[in-house]
Parts: C-alpha cells; sequence; structure tokens
C-alpha cells in the first residue's frame, strides 16, 4: 500500500468523502472536517500525524456525544 493510499484511508475512517479535490465530513458532527488534496500528497509525517490524531479523537468525542 502507497502512504498516498494510506492517507486516503486516514480520511475515509474519519467519515469522510472526497468531491475530487478535498475530502469533507460526511455528518453533521463532522461536517466541519476538511482535508485539501494537497495535505495528503505533501504534509510531512508528523503533521499529517497530528492532523489524524486530533481529528480521530474528535470524531470520537463527538459521535459519544450524540449518543447520550
Amino acid at each position: 500500500m502507497s502512504e498516498l493510499t494510506k492517507r486516503y484511508d486516514d480520511c475515509f475512517a474519519l467519515e469522510m468523502t472526497f468531491n475530487g479535490e478535498n475530502f469533507y465530513g460526511m455528518h453533521d458532527y463532522n461536517k466541519d472536517f476538511n482535508i485539501h488534496w494537497t495535505e495528503a500528497t505533501c504534509d510531512d509525517d508528523k503533521t499529517w500525524e497530528q492532523k489524524m490524531s486530533w481529528m480521530r479523537n474528535e470524531l470520537k468525542k463527538r459521535k459519544n456525544e450524540n449518543t447520550t
């Protein structure tokens, strides 16, 4: 699996969809999530992982809030 494919999979795992230019959240609780394709292509590993870590934690928090 290429690094770019892994990064795209990271975005899909965050319940995002791709419109050819941006990944964006598919639901009300993550509609403010967005990643431009250039971020997936150009971010260094540390920057990418910081973004993904924050988004994973935020998604989990938001989904928990929606179920209570």
